[in-house]
């Protein structure tokens, strides 16, 4: 299969299942989409299980190892922070559907997405995320805080921008391109309010 091809059924997929969910979304929906006969999107993909998968894959695969190598690394904590931020924002700016369409999996099928999710990438272990937060509390360097709570702030701090984009875009007359530009500006601003809410 060529790399256009699959590039197109991919990006088909996405749309529809952003559109109708994963339980809506009929496998002719995608084929329409995409421009392609049923038949042959059952050759490349046996299942819409299957394509739900290697969409997941696709959007996540090269983003959860780069954050667990980070989180793992001999890099101090703000500048974990920094990098996650960074790693997070540029992710997002390569796959700006990835948030609405996690948004709608988790409120309609939310086993399946996450069954899914944890077949088809690798995501850092929680306990220890919440580990590395908590020792360092116990050494000084943060202030006693829930590790949840930061966990959220981070996510709510990176990822509503993109939820928000198309009201953002509408009422500061903004394109993609203009959305994307302060994005990357913001990095330093969400680093700078996470450390400030927590560095002793």
């Amino acid at each position: 299969m060529s790399v256009s091809t699959k590039e197109k059924i991919l990006n088909s997929a996405i749309k529809i299942f952003i559109e109708k969910g994963f339980s809506d979304t009929k496998m002719r929906d995608i084929a329409d989409k995409a421009g392609i006969n049923k038949g042959l999107l059952h050759y490349y993909f046996k299942s819409k299980k299957a394509l739900f998968t290697e969409v997941i894959k696709t959007s996540a695969q090269d983003f959860f190892p780069k954050l667990d190598r980070i989180l793992r690394s001999d890099k101090n904590f703000f500048e974990k922070i920094e990098l996650v931020v960074d790693e997070y924002i540029e992710m997002l700016l390569k796959n700006p559907h990835f948030p609405p369409f996690i948004i709608n999996e988790l409120n309609h099928n939310a086993d399946i997405f996450i069954d899914t999710l944890l077949d088809a990438v690798s995501i850092p272990d929680r306990a220890f995320v919440f580990s590395m937060i908590l020792d360092e509390i116990s050494k000084g360097t943060i202030k006693p805080v829930n590790p949840l709570h930061l966990i959220l702030d981070t996510l709510s701090l990176i990822i509503f921008p993109f939820l928000a984009r198309p009201a953002l875009n509408k009422i500061s007359e903004m394109n993609d391109e203009q959305f994307y530009d302060i994005m990357r500006l913001r990095k330093r601003t969400i680093v700078d309010t996470l450390i400030n809410n927590i560095k002793l």
